[in-house]
């Protein structure tokens, strides 16, 4: 069984039954049999997303079950990429808390579309759609335990932020394929800026454009690994912590100052931005960004350069929702 729509229109039935033909076709797994097939209650990702449990019966040990991820990869667009996540994924594997990449394919017949295999982190992630501070269980959580994972996020951050990536386990990040610097980015963003039709949004992306194009700050010493979608929801939480991070399709080399400039933003996007409180025991603006430059070691600065850049980079490469 072979799969030639689009998979945004596939049912889950069907997509279950063409992965488990192709775990046998591929060699990968060919003796698992899918025993679940569900999508999560909540993922910050936008591509299509399934929970699969496996079991494999084996000669000595009996059956043994397994917990994957099947992720739907949408064609690369603007500072998006796919297979810069995966590869990005493998490359942090040892040194940040990511999923462990298991299998990849490129033929998009099978499913409907390129899809990646990787291990499923145990936790939760918190809701997207509709977003964490209107409902779920983070807004349920005690004070304290919100505080905490918050804390916690940061920690993982700046941990990312410290990462030496010129070493060739990062070559990858210089091959083209990802930006590298405010000026590369931008240069990517202008032909999606270009596409819109006319109209008051258009005119606005444009002029947002122009502004930051004409007022590039300072470039960085030196190099550093942009995640590019520096949220809450692309984070998967244990208890009060962080324990592993997701979605790394917008990879980039950049000033780390883009992942906190987003990572603020987004804070503010699921609060005021949609006309709800903050949650209660997260951390203020300016306690976050004196923490995280303690413990990155960065200087603050170009906060608002890289905050609007994010707006801009956000309006060009999400669909409205």
């Amino acid at each position: 069984m072979r799969i030639t729509e689009p998979a945004a229109s596939i049912d889950g039935d069907r997509v279950s039954t063409a992965f488990e033909q192709w775990l046998s076709a591929s060699g990968f797994s060919p003796e698992a049999r899918v025993v679940d097939f569900r999508t999560p209650q909540s993922t910050g990702s936008g591509d299509i997303i399934w929970f699969v449990t496996v079991e494999t019966a084996n000669t000595n040990a009996g059956i043994s079950r397994s917990e994957w991820v099947l992720r739907l990869t949408r064609k690369s667009s603007g500072l998006r990429s796919p297979s810069l996540a995966v590869e990005t994924m493998s490359a942090l594997a040892g040194l940040i808390e990511v999923p462990r990449v298991l299998a990849i394919e490129s033929d998009p017949t099978h499913l409907g579309s390129e899809f990646v295999v990787t291990e499923k982190l145990r936790g939760q992630v918190a809701p997207d759609h509709p977003p964490y501070t209107f409902h779920g269980w983070l807004r349920d959580s005690p004070v304290e335990e919100q505080e905490s994972i918050w804390w916690s996020a940061i920690e993982q951050i700046s941990r990312l932020h410290r990462l030496d990536i010129r070493t060739p386990r990062f070559a990858y990040l210089f091959d083209g394929r990802a930006a590298v610097g405010c000026d590369d980015a931008l240069s990517r963003l202008a032909p999606l800026a270009a596409d819109l039709p006319d109209g008051i949004r258009r005119k606005k992306i444009r002029q947002l454009l122009t502004e930051l194009t004409d007022r590039l700050p300072e470039a960085p010493t030196r190099h550093w690994l942009s995640w590019g979608d520096c949220r809450l929801p692309n984070m998967v939480v244990e208890g009060d912590s962080v324990v592993g991070l997701l979605d790394f399709e917008d990879v980039g080399v950049a000033d780390p100052m883009s992942d906190l400039a987003t990572w603020l933003l987004q804070d503010e996007w699921y609060s005021q931005g949609l006309g709800l409180p903050r949650l209660p025991g997260f951390p203020s603006h300016a306690e976050t960004i004196e923490r995280y430059a303690e413990l990155s070691g960065h200087e603050i600065r170009d906060l608002e350069w890289w905050r609007k850049f994010t707006i801009l980079r956000f309006s060009l490469t999400r669909p409205l929702r």
